[in-house]
């Protein structure tokens, strides 16, 4: 995977750190400077009626279903032919490899998100007007925040990029435009848009760096 070939300076770990810091000090005021706008691009969203169809199919591309079960199955098939019966063993470790990170990163992240988003219990805009916030209600309708198809997107867009860069520039306006169609279909607030996408980031750093250091 591309996250082995880091220029050296990306191995020091006081500059790993240093990014770090830099990196969620980013998020965190990134999420509070979208939360402060979130009504106000509410009301203009509102305002402009029924939305186009393209941000519906966008927020369909944002669900985790067509990533994880072809990805899934090609998991077990990849696992199965490396067995010694169909050639030397390992012949497809390094493809096993990449798509087992793909299919980590999105689930891991799908999964700590749905916990995440039902425990907090942050009421949608369709809802109520303003936020409310029911901890622990454990129902979709406050379920808002993160956006977990905000989060998928970035997941899928950062994976793809650790494994193959050129395409970054493909997935991550993506990624953008998914978390964009969640605000336009009046599924969530920008904010929860901006935490999904930080969190799935985030998210797939860790698989990634915990993947890279097996």
């Amino acid at each position: 995977m591309l996250i082995n070939r880091r220029p050296a300076r990306w191995r020091d770990p006081d500059v790993v750190k240093t990014a770090l810091w830099l990196a969620g000090l980013v998020t965190v005021l990134a999420i509070i400077v979208s939360s402060r706008f979130a009504e106000e691009a509410r009301a203009w969203v509102m305002a402009g009626g029924r939305p186009a169809p393209i941000w519906s199919l966008l927020s369909r591309i944002g669900q985790s279903d067509w990533m994880l079960i072809p990805s899934g199955l090609a998991v077990i098939v990849l696992h199965y032919l490396n067995r010694p019966k169909f050639g030397p063993r390992g012949g497809f470790d390094t493809l096993y490899s990449m798509v087992l990170f793909f299919f980590t990163a999105v689930a891991a992240t799908g999964i700590a998100v749905l916990i995440i988003k039902y425990s907090l219990g942050f009421s949608r805009p369709s809802v109520e007007g303003e936020r409310v916030i029911r901890l622990f209600a454990f129902r979709p309708s406050y379920a808002s925040f993160p956006s977990g198809h905000a989060t998928t997107a970035a997941a899928f867009a950062l994976s793809i990029t650790l494994l193959w860069r050129p395409l970054a520039v493909v997935v991550w306006p993506l990624a953008i435009a998914i978390g964009m169609s969640r605000v336009m279909v009046n599924a969530h607030r920008i904010s929860d848009v901006v935490a999904g996408l930080s969190f799935g980031a985030w998210g797939t750093l860790f698989v990634a760096v915990w993947f890279a250091t097996r």
